[in-house]
């Protein structure tokens, strides 16, 4: 009977340890698992929680849009974009296109954006700056933005 009360509390101290050890407020669930091609192609809208954070009015939100093609092609349409160093609510936003690409990076699946200027050409390779969040549909980006402290952006499929 004793053996059976210590392995009853070894197993709960074990479970509670894990408990606290979670982060219970964090938004991020990486893609881990490879998708399907068609199952990211489509549009993305910023989330109501992202739209919230940022104190962007709804009429505004309702016009972002990341439009992923299956040729591989995007377009970006008033994507908030912040200056490094500068407060994650002081952004301005721009319309881009460019290519896009699914890759595993460091444990999960990101997409690489390749931004092709629309005055000179040039183009502007972002690695790891868009994540896969969600391990299976619907999935959302993530932009990550920031230095250190790992805050996103999130875009829910529509």
């Amino acid at each position: 009977m004793k053996k059976t009360i210590f392995l009853f509390i070894i197993c709960c101290s074990v479970v509670s340890c894990a408990w606290i050890l979670e982060d219970h407020n964090n938004p991020y669930d990486f893609a881990i698992t490879k998708p399907d091609l068609q199952e990211i192609v489509g549009e993305y809208r910023i989330s109501e929680k992202s739209r919230k954070r940022l104190n962007i009015p709804e009429n505004i939100a309702e016009t972002i849009l990341i439009k992923l093609n299956s040729n591989k092609t995007f377009e970006f349409i008033n994507m908030p974009k912040n200056e490094l160093y500068k407060n994650l609510k002081e952004f301005k936003t721009t319309n881009e296109k460019g290519k896009w690409d699914i890759e595993f990076d460091q444990g999960s699946w990101v997409l690489p954006i390749t931004i092709i200027s629309k005055y000179d050409g040039n183009k502007t390779h972002l690695a790891n700056q868009y994540h896969l969040n969600k391990n299976k549909p619907p999935y959302q980006i993530l932009k990550m933005v920031g230095d250190e402290n790992w805050e996103a952006i999130i875009f829910d499929k529509k």
